[in-house]
């Protein structure tokens, strides 16, 4: 018999399609094989449009574009106090995100989008707070720390919700994004070490 497919995509509801062969990622994410109308009718198929794919990848890219200016502006405050040990600690942990946006970007290029270059509201809202506390503390080591830990923790929370989702995500992709969530979680440690002997 002909090959049938459940599909979803962003223009119609779920439906059955003879493709002849597997729909591509350019057309969904995940589809179930079906031979007889009772797969379908006893089978619950969760499915995902690529839409809502394109959009975790660009929270997740948004995120760490957020992390590159948090540390850009951390390093620019301690370049006139010193403090060259925190310096290559911001570099290292911007080099870091840097590939993080790196090892992302194909998987948005291949399905032909381009990747976010803004920040989120939350990330503007983290800078700001440094330049504000900054302003009364003096940009001293110890609020500069806290500054880029609170970011850190946006960070992290962003990852945790993608990670709630890596079911429904390709292997590959969900293995960068627990490894990036892994180096993530030490450098957050290692600030918040920081911070508390500051």
């Amino acid at each position: 018999m002909a090959r049938l497919y459940v599909v979803r995509t962003s223009c119609c509801p779920v439906n059955i399609r003879d493709y002849g062969h597997a729909p591509t990622l350019h057309t969904l994410i995940f589809y179930k094989e079906i031979t007889t109308i009772s797969d379908f009718g006893s089978s619950f198929i969760k499915l995902k449009i690529m839409e809502d794919y394109k959009e975790l990848l660009q929270d997740l890219i948004e995120i760490n574009n957020d992390r590159i200016a948090g540390y850009t502006k951390a390093i620019e405050l301690l370049s006139e106090y010193g403090d060259d040990d925190l310096r290559q600690v911001f570099v290292q942990y911007r080099s870091q995100t840097q590939t993080f946006v790196s090892q992302l970007t194909p998987f948005l290029t291949e399905e032909g989008e381009t990747p976010t270059t803004s920040t989120r509201t939350t990330g503007k809202l983290f800078r700001l707070w440094m330049d504000i506390k900054g302003s009364i503390s003096g940009h001293d080591r110890r609020s500069i720390l806290e500054s880029c830990e609170r970011g850190e923790d946006a960070f992290k929370r962003t990852y945790e919700e993608a990670i709630r989702e890596l079911d429904e995500v390709p292997t590959s992709l969900a293995n960068i994004i627990r490894q990036q969530a892994e180096q993530q979680y030490m450098a957050h440690n290692h600030i918040k070490t920081l911070r508390d002997a500051s």
